[in-house]
């Protein structure tokens, strides 16, 4: 009789819905619409067996250089994953300056925070000293800051959301951000630092920029030209700011306070921050 009892229960847990007591809700029953085969495990005296999951593994963070071939020449990209809680946050194509190692490049945006991917081109010229430079801002430059991205998406394709990535450039490198999205659409956000550029807000929104984000220290030479700029542009109902980095002459090494409102204002939707 013992044995006819457990096998009706046994019978009636499979034809019916699994049962899983939790501890939620003080001790009560929850019922559970899966498979029983998944929560019990039916066995001589009849029991349940509490089933649990394990966390994943949290991904290593990437550093690592990715061949990249352009019409000018080969080069590479160096690509940064932190791999933050914000595994959705847009990527930072960064250009750095007129001989500036992509070291130094990627460097500056170790304030940024844990939450984004740093893509920083090498440009293929080559200053008196062997290092990096943009020695063609146009065609070729453009073409090599697309094939950058393009490489890096194909070998890492975790650390590029295309459609939300931010293009930066600082000194030379603002001057071919600038000159991109003046010719081709590609970016919504915009980061030129330290660089006299010219934008106009008809080129800008039908290449489908959305906001520029301009910034320099505080005794850079471009300082004046980058506020009137940015003055320029939001008194035509463009999203325009400027954001200052703070006492210094010519350079790019923001803090991580500096990182965090100016990324908190390129990617907002609304016009609430830098006010």
């Amino acid at each position: 009789m013992s044995t006819t009892r457990g096998w009706l229960a046994a019978t009636f847990a499979v034809a019916s819905i699994g049962i899983s007591v939790c501890p939620m809700h003080h001790g009560t029953v929850n019922v559970l619409a899966h498979s029983v085969a998944q929560l019990v495990t039916v066995t001589e005296p009849f029991r349940i067996t509490e089933l649990r999951s394990e966390a994943l593994p949290t991904p290593e963070p990437l550093d690592t250089w990715v061949p990249t071939k352009s019409k000018h020449g080969e080069s590479t990209t160096r690509v940064i994953v932190e791999r933050g809680e914000n595994a959705h946050a847009p990527p930072i194509v960064m250009l750095g300056g007129m001989c500036s190692l992509v070291e130094w490049t990627c460097g500056s945006l170790n304030a940024a925070g844990d939450e984004h991917a740093f893509v920083c081109p090498k440009p293929t010229g080559r200053c008196s000293n062997g290092t990096p430079n943009w020695d063609n801002l146009w065609m070729s430059a453009y073409d090599l800051v697309d094939q950058s991205v393009t490489s890096v998406a194909r070998a890492h394709p975790e650390a590029i959301d295309r459609e939300r990535a931010i293009l930066a450039g600082f000194s030379m490198g603002a001057l071919v951000a600038a000159n991109y999205v003046m010719s081709r659409p590609g970016y919504r956000r915009v980061l030129l630092a330290g660089a006299f550029v010219q934008l106009e807000v008809e080129t800008l929104r039908k290449n489908g920029v959305e906001r520029v984000l301009l910034a320099s220290n505080d005794w850079d030479m471009a300082r004046p030209s980058m506020v009137n700029t940015a003055k320029k542009l939001s008194a035509q109902g463009f999203a325009a700011r400027f954001l200052s980095t703070g006492p210094g002459g010519h350079g790019f090494a923001p803090s991580e306070a500096w990182w965090k409102m100016a990324l908190a204002w390129l990617q907002d939707e609304n016009l609430a921050s830098l006010e």
